[in-house]
């Protein structure tokens, strides 16, 4: 009697058709494996890859919010509206994305040049800054941060949680590899 799956020899690892009829079966000893944890251990690559991709994306999503964050602060300044010097900072450290708020808060000279320092604003919750977070600046400031604080809290969360699957598949794959 021929089993419900392929033969040892013709096994293709990345069929879904083929590891079903594999998972159905009952005498699956029958069949050679030798080459499973390499294909787990190569799609787990391509997956982390694709998160890496994935970072980047939520990255440059961040930073097309940025833009328009700035052109609506130069604008307000331009109407001499009452204010301080705020702006949003977008960065990537190796893997994890920072979206933090600052404003500018006292000028320096050294060797002659006048620099401008700037204080973060801090927030209170792990993903978003609240109203709270934003005390001591004009109402329309609160108002802009708010609005782009929408956009920019999904941005944090996504990378936060694609970089948790990051590490969770390097684990994967290192229990796998080292197992086998």
């Amino acid at each position: 009697m021929t089993p419900p799956f392929p033969n040892s020899g013709s096994v293709d690892f990345d069929d879904a058709g083929a590891l079903d009829s594999c998972l159905t079966a009952s005498d699956v000893e029958q069949l050679d494996l030798t080459g499973l944890p390499d294909s787990v251990v190569s799609s787990i690559d391509g997956q982390i890859a694709q998160i890496e991709m994935d970072l980047k994306k939520v990255h440059l999503l961040a930073l097309s919010f940025r833009t328009p964050f700035f052109d609506e602060v130069v604008e307000r300044r331009k109407n001499k509206e009452k204010g301080s010097d705020i702006g949003v900072r977008v960065r990537r450290s190796g893997f994890a994305l920072e979206i933090s708020y600052y404003r500018s808060a006292f000028r320096v000279r050294t060797g002659g040049k006048r620099i401008t320092k700037s204080i973060f604003i801090r927030k209170s919750q792990e993903y978003r800054y609240g109203a709270r977070d934003l005390s001591g600046l004009q109402s329309w400031e609160k108002e802009l941060i708010l609005e782009f604080e929408e956009v920019f809290s999904h941005c944090r969360k996504s990378s936060r949680q694609l970089v948790a699957a990051r590490r969770a598949l390097r684990n994967a794959k290192k229990s796998i590899s080292e197992a086998f």
